[in-house]
């Protein structure tokens, strides 16, 4: 949503920063749109506040990683407003800033087992973007040396693929927010601002939205 200049679009990521800072709010997200054979429990879920990668990251405001309690399970969340046709290049990087900072502490061995990083993309710009799942489609075809390409999937979620109902009846912030995000112009903004206020069933999430 960039109708109406910098400001209201500054405001849109400040709201989904915000949300993303919610760990409940990332369970639901990973819930109902991340392709997982697991459903992550209230209480599994902790921000992975690393001074490295803190740092590294502080201008980074809707960058967001997250691991699974004591599992080697890492969530890394970036959220686009914007296309940007080397996200794949820059997943890659931030995946081996967080495999990096995990090893420092570790001793390393035959049987060390290294962590799974699971990429999430949150995309909430109008313009279209046909985003690849993976790295594996942006490297060269070579049918020799096919074997050695990098598998490394990503989590795509375009709001614009999704439909006004799923968002609605998630009943999360995250949903909410992404509704939002659908507007294409100001009155139509104002109507859907109205509708999620109705069914905001917390003071916090009136207090948010507001």
């Amino acid at each position: 949503m960039n109708f109406g200049g910098a400001k209201k679009a500054d405001s849109q990521d400040k709201l989904i920063k915000s949300i993303l800072q919610d760990t409940k709010e990332v369970v639901e997200l990973i819930n109902q749109f991340v392709e997982s054979q697991n459903v992550v429990k209230k209480g599994e879920l902790v921000r992975y506040n690393n001074s490295y990668i803190t740092k590294k990251y502080k201008d980074k405001e809707t960058n967001l990683i997250y691991k699974l309690k004591n599992q080697e399970i890492f969530f890394l969340i970036v959220h686009q407003s914007s296309v940007d046709n080397n996200i794949q290049y820059k997943i890659m990087n931030y995946c081996l800033d967080i495999m990096r900072e995990w090893s420092k502490n570790k001793k390393i061995g035959k049987d060390t087992e290294y962590p799974i990083i699971v990429p999430i993309v949150i995309y909430t710009g109008q313009e279209e973007w046909e985003m690849p799942e993976s790295l594996e489609e942006e490297q060269v075809e070579d049918y020799t040396y096919e074997d050695y390409k990098m598998n490394l999937e990503v989590n795509f979620i375009n709001v614009n693929e999704l439909s006004t109902k799923q968002l609605l009846e998630s009943e999360t912030m995250i949903g909410y927010a992404m509704y939002l995000e659908k507007a294409q112009s100001n009155q139509e903004l104002v109507e859907n601002l109205k509708v999620v206020i109705r069914l905001a069933n917390t003071k916090k999430q009136v207090q948010q939205l507001r």
